[in-house]
């Protein structure tokens, strides 16, 4: 990975970490800049736009969903089995700030 890679990753890993935990409504340019250890100016060479910011930043939240879910025991099962296995994970104190954010999006659509 190239060192400007390996630094958007980076810069990324610490948005994530501020959306997770405070949520959209706080995700103006400098808040998340500070969050990021960086300049709102830097933030912006690395992502052209606010939007790609926002984009590339809930991108990187579900990967890290998708990797968290993954974890586990993967199997079919049936619906009455699967229901009571998925309220227990989504429950998770792992996954509430996942949760926040989706009901946070949800909201706003």
């Amino acid at each position: 990975m190239a060192p400007a890679d390996d630094r958007r990753t980076a810069l990324l890993d610490r948005l994530a970490d501020h959306v997770l935990a405070h949520g959209l409504a706080g995700s103006s340019l400098r808040p998340m800049a500070r969050a990021a250890g960086t300049s709102d100016r830097m933030l912006l060479y690395y992502f052209p736009t606010k939007e790609a910011l926002i984009g590339a930043t809930l991108a990187h939240v579900g990967a890290r969903m998708q990797a968290l879910l993954s974890a586990g025991p993967i199997q079919p099962l049936p619906f009455d089995r699967l229901l009571p296995q998925l309220i227990a994970e989504t429950l998770d104190a792992r996954f509430r700030p996942y949760i926040a954010l989706f009901l946070e999006l949800a909201s706003q659509a």
